[in-house]
């Protein structure tokens, strides 16, 4: 590999920031709630269906959605959610025409949502690579390298 080949691969993943700060807040207040709210005597402080859904509904939405892994190989863009893998895309790299970074403004919001720049998939406000397919329609990839993505995919399409 010379320095002009880029390497096989690219892939970075990013925390879901503001989730993994808003949902163990989130937890803590409603298990401190279970406590002070608990009756007094023998048995389990709170039932445990609300305890379960306490600890495990954030944890599992973390699970699912904690964070944004982006990976592009010779043929094809992916990208999924969460430590499962699922829910995940792929993209192969012949349909895309045109790629840019681009700004994801705050009011557009983070995760996965329809725009008016067509699909957004992000885990912060900020940067993105804005991607204009072949069949005319557009997404938006959330990054915190944005020009490191653009270029990398720029060169896998033959622009570079």
């Amino acid at each position: 590999m010379t320095m002009d080949t880029p390497p096989p691969t690219y892939e970075r993943t990013q925390a879901f920031r503001l989730l993994w700060l808003v949902l163990p807040l989130v937890m803590l207040g409603t298990g401190v709630a279970l406590l002070l709210e608990a009756p007094k005597g023998p048995g389990p402080a709170a039932p445990v269906a609300a305890w379960a859904a306490t600890l495990g509904v954030p944890a599992l939405v973390l699970l699912l959605v904690g964070r944004l892994t982006i990976r592009v190989d010779a043929q094809c863009l992916r990208w999924h959610y969460g430590f499962v893998g699922w829910p995940r895309w792929s993209l192969a790299l012949v349909d895309i025409a045109r790629v840019e970074t681009t700004r994801v403004p705050w009011l557009e919001g983070q995760g996965i949502r329809f725009t008016r720049e067509g699909w957004l998939y992000s885990v912060a406000s900020g940067g993105a690579v804005r991607l204009s397919l072949r069949n005319g329609k557009h997404l938006r990839l959330g990054s915190d390298e944005p020009e490191r993505l653009a270029a990398w995919l720029e060169r896998r399409l033959g622009g570079g």
